[in-house]
């Protein structure tokens, strides 16, 4: 089950700054978290294939 991710004040700001997109790194653990920025409904869309 996924776990609840605060990512850090930089990774923040960079995802501030991105329109659309995605952004990887690593939690204090070393597991990958991928958090993704995107229209509501475009995502429903690649989720749903």
């Amino acid at each position: 089950m996924p776990d609840f991710y605060m990512p850090a004040d930089s990774t923040n700001e960079i995802l501030q700054g991105l329109l659309q997109g995605f952004w990887m790194e690593k939690d204090k653990d070393g597991v990958i978290v991928l958090l993704i920025k995107l229209e509501a409904s475009l995502l429903n869309s690649i989720i749903n294939g």
